[in-house]
């Protein structure tokens, strides 16, 4: 039968059963990995250079074909039909997507593989669907109600990123006591799934407590062995973050918010939901062999059992090109409340691999558990070996179940298993992350709600807080409410903690009811302190304009500021990066000084704001003297400012070389150049020499500090050779800081 008589149907079932998704993916640049397939499921990976773009599973069912899911989205899944609609975006809605559709169909079909296909074993529907769970059967709707979230720090900035995204939900639920009339209560939850389907959810809710009263938290249906995630990225994984909840990632996301984003790190995070089963461990480890990211970070908590969670991660972690990762497995059991014992297998083929393994043992984790023990202590280490063998042997360390000893043990082990530069450890201060982000965020806004106080935000500051209080009282008054807003301090200062929570204010229908004069104090001081710093940012990008008008063809920047409190005046010095340039007929300023100023030729000026006066000025420091800016000039470059974006004036403050050095750093053999945004400054006679560097942008700062190459290489186009092979470029770098019978 022709092509031409087959119908739509027929095409989507030939779509659906004969044509085998692996083969189909492999004609589109996927690879099988054996290593990772499984009897029922091929494993494909399309790599772009050393990098893995997206990993794939296909299974075939005999009721509906063969079906494929992506890795790392739950939501890219389905037949050859979903593969085509979401990997290379076909419209199969429109009459032309349809059509390339079925040519695809048939030049598949009429052009089968010459080799031999990889099978895939058939699973029966019926037995996925009775595990298989939907989002519908757990009822989680799209997050609408971020109370939650916001009463213990966490904003939209962190909820609503792609990392989080159609990662945490609502519920809704209706519960009654007895005569009583029912309650509506509004569930924050987070879904439990392992690396193909959903298998329960995390609910989270204050609302029948209230504040510091407690919270509800439970798991609906069995977890097995699943585990919460962020959304994965389809750009190469810099970090992978382990941790216990997913309450704790979001509140480390959101503390580390601005670095991760200013270094432009692609980052996931796996949650293990308190204590993992045996299966979880597993379930991670595929996301780590489907991610292969640059470095795994475990972020347990601060006590005890944190630790004990990292040293199981640790020991049944494996990497692929890691021989000692893979060869070296550890489990820690804590058997008694004082003393815990470490369990170590260890494989290799050679007896120079097992001397290796066993002083490795003896230096990374024997000695330096003998002197954790303190001298004349009852406590005691003790190794046994369980076990030996040509090829195997199995190591117990028994020692005081302390957290000395269990730092030692998480150190110890990223050492031995040789995953030192691939794996590390950051512990919060606190007992978890949302006690870290809590402590920085003390100020907290309560409202009232069905006869309940409940947290709604938190704020760093006083003046933060108190104002959104207010905003929040006068809202409520104009739609006739009566709740009772208060402001609580959670802690007086970082040394001196408090039991319960202090009101420091209290507002009802958008009055002031109560105050703590301290809390007034720090509000009325943090306002006005703000409120300079906003008047002297909006001064500089005004200086940076002037400066543009002054000098049209000459960069200038800003290399000092200075604030006078008693005289009100602030004081902006510039540093033109050229100097040979005239200036041309001016009206800002007045036209003789501007002849002295082309006779000076002087390198450094000055803009000074007086607000006494409300005056603009420009000093020449070789000159000594000072002429006023036009103040119609001034008032035309505050309009132009007006209409800048937030973006567009950031990069105007790109030239504020105060506020910009320090993060890059490049010095010569002296230590005298420094490197920053699109400049070279070096300090000559305690003096400030600025030079131009084309085209040097902060995205090309790694996490270590910096790019050394693409920085010579800029080098190179705006200084001379001589000049190069004087520099040094520094990286900045975070300091992380016996023959046993094998």
């Amino acid at each position: 039968m022709e092509n031409t008589t087959v119908s739509a149907a027929e095409k989507i079932r030939q779509a659906k059963f004969e044509i085998n998704l692996v083969d189909y993916a492999e004609r589109q640049g996927y690879q099988v990995n054996k290593q990772k397939s499984t009897a029922t499921d091929v494993i494909l990976q399309k790599n772009i250079g050393q990098e893995n773009f997206d990993t794939i599973g296909v299974r075939y069912y005999p009721e509906t074909g063969y079906k494929y899911w992506t890795a790392m989205d739950s939501s890219d899944r389905g037949s050859l039909l979903d593969f085509e609609k979401n990997k290379n975006h076909l419209d199969l809605s429109s009459a032309a997507g349809k059509r390339e559709l079925y040519q695809k169909i048939d030049e598949f079909l009429g052009n089968p593989p010459t080799q031999q296909s990889v099978k895939v074993k058939a699973i029966s529907k019926k037995a996925e669907t009775e595990k298989r769970l939907t989002d519908r059967e757990l009822n989680l709707l799209p997050l609408t109600d971020t109370r939650y979230l916001e009463g213990r720090g966490i904003t939209e900035k962190t909820y609503r990123s792609p990392e989080f995204q159609y990662q945490v939900y609502n519920e809704k639920v209706v519960l009654s006591a007895g005569n009583y009339p029912s309650k509506t209560y509004t569930n924050t939850v987070f879904p439990i799934r392992n690396e193909e389907i959903l298998l329960a959810k995390i609910r989270r809710n204050d609302e029948e407590l209230g504040y510091r009263g407690g919270q509800f938290n439970r798991i609906q249906e069995k977890r097995e062995n699943g585990i919460h995630t962020s959304n994965f990225p389809k750009q190469q994984l810099d970090k992978l973050y382990l941790i216990e909840s997913p309450i704790d990632a979001m509140s480390y996301f959101e503390l580390k918010y601005a670095e991760i984003r200013s270094k432009n790190l692609q980052v996931a995070f796996i949650s293990t939901v308190g204590n993992p089963s045996n299966s979880a461990y597993n379930t991670i480890q595929k996301f780590i062999n489907a991610s292969e990211p640059k470095q795994i970070v475990s972020l347990m908590d601060n006590d005890r059992a944190g630790k004990v969670f990292t040293i199981n991660l640790l020991g049944r972690l494996s990497k692929p090109e890691n021989d000692l990762s893979n060869n070296i497995k550890a489990e820690i059991n804590v058997s008694q409340k004082t003393e815990v014992t470490l369990s170590i297998n260890f494989s290799y083929d050679t007896d120079e691999k097992r001397r290796a393994m066993a002083n490795n043992l003896k230096e990374y984790l024997i000695d330096p558990l003998k002197n954790n023990v303190a001298e004349g202590s009852e406590a005691v280490v003790k190794v046994l070996t369980i076990t030996k063998s040509t090829h195997n042997a199995q190591i117990e360390i028994k020692f005081p179940y302390d957290n000395a000893n269990l730092l030692t043990v998480e150190k110890g082990l990223i050492q031995l298993k040789g995953l030192t530069n691939e794996f590390c450890l950051e512990h919060p201060i606190q007992k978890d992350w949302n006690d870290e982000l809590k402590r920085q965020k003390p100020f907290v806004v309560a409202v009232e709600k069905q006869g309940v106080e409940l947290p709604e935000k938190r704020f760093s500051q006083g003046v933060e807080a108190f104002s959104y209080a207010e905003q929040r009282s006068a809202a409520q008054q104009s739609l006739q409410q009566k709740q009772t807003v208060k402001l609580y301090l959670e802690k007086y200062n970082l040394s001196h903690e408090v039991d319960k929570p202090q009101v420091f204010a209290i507002i009802k229908q958008g009055e002031i009811e109560e105050i703590n004069p301290i809390l007034k104090q720090e509000v009325e001081k943090q306002q006005r302190y703000l409120l300079l710093q906003r008047t002297l940012q909006e001064e500089k990008l005004l200086a940076l304009q002037l400066s543009k008008e002054l000098f049209p063809t000459n960069d200038c920047v800003i290399v000092k500021t200075t604030h006078q409190v008693s005289t009100h005046q602030h004081f902006i010095e510039f540093q033109k990066i050229q100097s040979d340039e005239k200036l041309e007929n001016f009206a800002g300023i007045d036209r003789h000084f501007q002849e002295k100023i082309n006779i000076s030729d002087s390198q450094n000026f000055v803009i000074t704001f007086n607000q006494n006066t409300n005056s603009v000025h420009l000093m020449m420091l070789r000159l000594k003297e000072s002429t006023q800016i036009d103040k119609d000039f001034i008032e035309k470059n505050k309009g132009y400012l007006a209409e800048k974006s937030t973006p567009e004036k950031e990069e105007i403050l790109k030239k504020d070389l105060e506020s910009q050095c320090g993060e890059l750093l490049v010095s010569d053999k002296k230590g005298a150049i420094i490197a920053t945004a699109d400049y070279n400054v070096s300090i000559e006679n305690g003096k400030p020499i600025i030079h131009k560097i084309e085209n040097f942008e902060f995205d090309k700062i790694n996490r270590e500090g910096l790019d050394i190459g693409l920085i010579k290489n800029d080098l190179a186009d705006g200084l001379s050779k001589n000049a190069i092979d004087d520099f040094v470029f520094t990286q900045k770098k975070e300091d992380n800081s016996m023959e046993v019978g094998i």
